[in-house]
């Protein structure tokens, strides 16, 4: 099935999914039912909600029964199962939810905090919230979003990036933030532990390595460990968009503010916004003289939205001036002919970085990175 067969049928299912939902089926306690229930499952609901005389969440539990907690979500459902914002992401921004539930790990301000007596942003009024409300510790936060920001870039060293980098990247910053919370543990305490034992007749002593010393050592070795498992074997120069990224994030990952936060987790784009942002990207590059990124975002855009690369296939041309050294302008309009003339090509080897060299396969596929981010 060709590509803008899908993407026409994605769209339009989008389209369905925006359209006004119909409202959910109630029990006879007023609760809403999932889509998902059959109609015996919600009579097994509207039992358990007879005989508690209240409406109750319902979903299935391990047990096989109905959860019987309450809920005051619209959905019906209780906190353990989707009636509670677990992160407070922006819903949809899968990106911004996942650093929600990693970030969950870091230290939570209190006296427990071995620098608490000497942290300019200790103070009673923290301590006058419960534990529940008490923000998470500023300088772990920051520091693990800027460890984040350059694993996350790493990765995209290596030969094949896939979804599950993001996942390393983020356990990668925990461990490097855990290793320092031992380290600064440590400071304030020896680095042995003497225990002496006396009796009538005899004394005996032994010293054994602080807990937080051992805590330390081995994490330090699992955080060495780890780091293998993002440093690429055969390294690579990482596609363009992911360095416009890198640097994007670099400027907002140590500030706290929301709207920072908020620009250094975008969300994940609508199909031809990205298009579009490929497009705007091979523009800029034409601009610039730099020929094969020019054919790489050109390509990419291609790939998602064949109409939109077409409508723009003259101004990429018209506005590309090639540098001394660079691909000739013949050159590109031969390979953005060669790319009209075939369908949208699966992502393949990227071509070599120096312009300098050309060559006569002009059917050379360029591997589909992602969007470059928007300033």
């Amino acid at each position: 099935m060709a590509l803008d067969t899908l993407i026409a049928q994605a769209l339009a299912h989008s389209d369905k999914e925006r359209t006004a939902p119909s409202k959910p089926k109630l029990t006879a306690h007023r609760t809403p039912c999932a889509k998902s229930w059959s109609p015996e499952w919600v009579a097994e609901v509207e039992r358990a909600e007879t005989r508690l005389g209240r409406p109750i969440c319902g979903a299935r539990t391990i047990e096989g029964t109905p959860c019987t907690l309450p809920s005051t979500h619209k959905s019906g459902r209780c906190r353990f199962h989707g009636g509670f914002d677990l992160t407070g992401a922006p819903k949809g921004n899968r990106n911004a939810v996942i650093h929600g539930l990693y970030s969950r790990r870091l230290q939570v301000c209190g006296t427990h905090c071995p620098l608490w007596d000497a942290c300019p942003c200790a103070g009673q009024d923290l301590l006058d919230l419960p534990p529940k409300q008490r923000p998470t510790c500023p300088y772990e936060q920051a520091q693990y979003n800027a460890v984040l920001t350059d694993a996350l870039a790493a990765a995209q060293y290596q030969p094949h990036p896939t979804p599950l980098d993001t996942h390393h990247a983020h356990h990668l910053a925990l461990l490097r933030i855990m290793v320092d919370r031992a380290a600064t543990a440590l400071g304030a305490q020896p680095l042995f532990h003497t225990t002496t034992a006396t009796g009538e007749h005899y004394e005996m002593s032994t010293t054994k390595l602080n807990p937080c010393l051992q805590a330390f050592l081995r994490l330090s070795a699992e955080y060495r460990a780890f780091t293998k498992t993002i440093r690429p074997t055969k390294r690579q120069l990482p596609p363009v968009p992911s360095v416009i990224e890198h640097d994007a994030r670099t400027r907002c990952d140590t500030d706290l503010d929301p709207d920072a936060q908020a620009y250094g987790h975008p969300a994940s784009l609508p199909i031809l916004d990205a298009a579009q942002r490929y497009i705007d990207h091979a523009l800029d590059r034409a601009a610039q003289g730099n020929g094969a990124q020019t054919l790489q975002a050109y390509q990419s855009a291609r790939q998602i939205d064949p109409d939109l690369a077409q409508k723009y296939q003259e101004e990429v041309l018209e506005r590309y001036r090639p540098r001394k050294s660079g691909l000739r302008k013949t050159i590109i309009q031969q390979v953005i002919k060669d790319m009209e003339s075939t369908a949208p090509a699966e992502p393949g080897p990227c071509p070599t970085n120096h312009e300098s060299r050309t060559t006569n396969n002009t059917n050379n596929t360029f591997p589909l990175p992602p969007p470059p981010s928007s300033p």
